[in-house]
């Protein structure tokens, strides 16, 4: 098994595998294809392998005591596939579309805002001390620029990696602004607070892991 708040995987043998398979994703600290899209609400395994191209997600692999190996995810996947679910809900967009503006601040950052808010905390039991000033909001201003809250009201503009990938020379950017000269003078803004995010699987983890250890007598690693 592997902590929730792991980033990646230690090698697990095959036949180590097969024995944590018989546990609930939740308790043996990963998930597969079919469990992922089921805790996120993502459609499909291609929509999920198109959302990891664009770097939003990331993957690590188990090998399997039949041979082979497959595709797994740690709870911080599953929580930012959440997040882009609940997100292109509430802005009526697409996933794939959702995911080209979620992807604009760095995934560092999406991270270090959902767990300041308690995420973990809540599964654990137990703070991990996390800053208070970290910034959990990010703004979609006139649908072509985003600005990311490095602390509370103060935001940076991310670079466009469309601009990059043309070789596009990007215009220069300010090295952060208050929320008001962000807002001002915008002709539209969408303003998108992870933390107001509700993230059911937080809650479904927690029972889940609680039903485990009252059954067996221990808590999961």
């Amino acid at each position: 098994m592997i902590t929730l708040d792991a980033a990646g995987f230690p090698p697990f043998d095959p036949a180590e595998v097969a024995v944590l398979l018989e546990a609930p994703a939740s308790v043996r600290g990963f998930w597969l294809d079919e469990e992922m899209l089921e805790a996120t609400g993502l459609t499909s395994v291609p929509l999920l392998r198109k959302i990891q191209g664009m770097g939003l997600l990331e993957s690590g692999y188990v090998a399997m005591s039949v041979g082979g190996r497959r595709r797994v995810w740690t709870f911080t996947n599953v929580l930012l596939g959440q997040l882009l679910v609940m997100f292109a809900d509430r802005a009526g967009m697409p996933i794939q579309t959702a995911a080209e503006w979620m992807r604009r601040p760095a995934r560092e950052w999406l991270i270090e805002a959902i767990d300041m808010k308690g995420l973990f905390d809540d599964v654990f039991g137990t703070p991990l001390g996390y800053a208070d000033d970290v910034g959990t909001r990010f703004i979609i201003v006139n649908m072509t620029d985003v600005w990311f809250e490095l602390e509370r009201d103060i935001f940076m503009m991310t670079e466009d990696p469309t601009t990059e990938e043309t070789g596009t020379v990007s215009r220069p950017q300010p090295s952060s602004l208050s929320l008001y000269d962000v807002l001002h003078g915008a002709g539209t803004a969408l303003v998108v607070d992870i933390a107001a995010i509700d993230l059911a699987v937080v809650a479904r983890v927690k029972s889940e892991r609680g039903a485990y250890q009252a059954e067996y007598g221990r808590a999961p690693s």
